[in-house]
């Protein structure tokens, strides 16, 4: 969402965005389990993850709805993560390509492409992210963090705005949505 670059109006061109919402609990999580090091940020700390987890999702919210929805689109990971082909043909339509099945199944042509009309698929081997896409959708990472006893020096806990914040965005917050798995998943799938 930088200035710059794109010609076009307003510098957008052609370009679209799609701006993917995770719940910020499952990102400090993932993001401490995975040991991943963001410069000038301690990344024990719980509470200023959750905070610039906040402060970048609803900064670029907005930023996506001033777009536009021709030219951004927001969606929620764990949309993505349970009704996989119903969000690609919401993505292929506004990216303006078809839905091919072989989009369900990314996993079997990374490192695989590179002939007359398609490239070569190349993951990155520094992102920490890279053996998931390597992998088939699945939805473990949507409950790993349910229950984690943080590692972290600084434990989450939630305030009035972080809950207001995490609603804003769909996610469940009560005692009872976060029960279990199955509690979490169904209380998704419940506020859309």
């Amino acid at each position: 969402y930088g200035g710059g670059g794109g010609g076009g109006q307003g510098g957008q061109g052609k370009a679209r965005f799609i701006h993917i919402i995770r719940d910020g609990r499952a990102v400090v999580s993932s993001l401490q389990r995975r040991g991943v090091k963001i410069k000038n940020v301690d990344t024990t700390d719980s509470r200023k993850m959750f905070d610039m987890w906040k402060h970048f999702s609803m900064r670029s919210y907005n930023k996506c709805n001033n777009f536009g929805k021709d030219i951004c689109i927001n969606l929620r990971y764990e949309r993505l993560i349970l009704h996989t082909e119903e969000i690609l043909r919401k993505i292929s339509k506004f990216l303006g390509i078809p839905f091919h099945g072989q989009m369900m199944h990314h996993e079997r042509l990374v490192g695989k492409g590179g002939g007359k009309t398609t490239r070569k698929i190349q993951v990155s081997n520094t992102e920490k992210s890279t053996d998931d896409v390597k992998q088939a959708i699945y939805n473990n990472s949507l409950t790993a963090w349910l229950g984690r006893t943080s590692t972290a020096s600084t434990p989450l806990v939630l305030n009035a705005k972080d809950i207001t914040t995490l609603r804003y965005f769909g996610y469940p917050v009560s005692p009872s949505q976060l029960a279990s798995s199955e509690a979490y998943i169904k209380a998704l799938e419940n506020g859309k």
